[in-house]
């Protein structure tokens, strides 16, 4: 079954930075609806553009 994830939704910090790293969204849209809402809470304390790549890349890193 196809995630059907709502992009639009997200912090835009957080989109910004899956737009900007393809694998970093590939891996996001294939994790379960649970782990992206617990991302999702994760990203409200990043503080810094480079703090929020670097959680983007975390997710196949």
């Amino acid at each position: 079954m196809e995630n059907q994830f709502d992009l639009y939704s997200l912090p835009s910090g957080f989109a910004n930075a899956l737009a900007a790293d393809p694998a970093a969204l590939e891996a996001f849209l294939d994790m379960g609806r649970e782990k992206q809402k617990t991302l999702i809470q994760q990203t409200k304390g990043v503080r810094s553009k480079e703090e929020m790549k670097s959680l983007a890349r975390s997710l196949y890193a």
